[in-house]
């Protein structure tokens, strides 16, 4: 094999492992957009541990990439491994505990609140289960989210 052939070979086994697309489908996009969501809420969690940014960036990115490879069989629904669970159930905890002090302090000052309040004739403040709910459920959202719009086509 020649210099030139050698070179060739090398560039495409690049082009092959670097492959991305040229273009983002809108679910692809929506995807994205999560996950970037999901990396920046496991930054905070992070932060909170006193690592500040852009540290905790970067490892708030680099924590949510593993995490995503280690949960796409289950969200693939192709198999359930013990790993892929534990990685769930941490990036869940992760998106939660980083979004907390804001649905913990502010979400009952939302016109969300606001609205469901009004709806029930209740004007209480949302409990801390309530509250708890809300954080858990936006986990799991962000956590199930680029997957299911990975998997989609547009």
């Amino acid at each position: 094999m020649d210099t030139a052939q050698a070179g060739r070979s090398e560039k495409y086994k690049m082009q092959t492992t670097l492959r991305l697309p040229k273009t983002l489908s809108s679910n692809q996009a929506a995807g994205l957009v999560i996950w970037i969501i999901g990396a920046f809420t496991t930054s905070l969690f992070i932060t909170q541990l006193g690592i500040t940014p852009p540290i905790s960036y970067i490892l708030g990115a680099a924590i949510q990439w593993i995490l995503t490879k280690a949960e796409t069989p289950i969200w693939r629904n192709q198999s359930y491994p013990m790993i892929g669970l534990i990685a769930m159930t941490f990036d869940v905890l992760m998106n939660a505990v980083g979004i907390w002090p804001y649905v913990r302090d502010q979400f009952g000052n939302t016109d969300l609140w606001r609205m469901l309040a009004d709806l029930t004739q209740n004007s209480n403040p949302p409990t801390l289960l309530m509250r708890f709910a809300i954080a858990v459920i936006i986990g799991v959202a962000v956590a199930a989210g680029p997957e299911y719009f990975f998997s989609r086509k547009d």
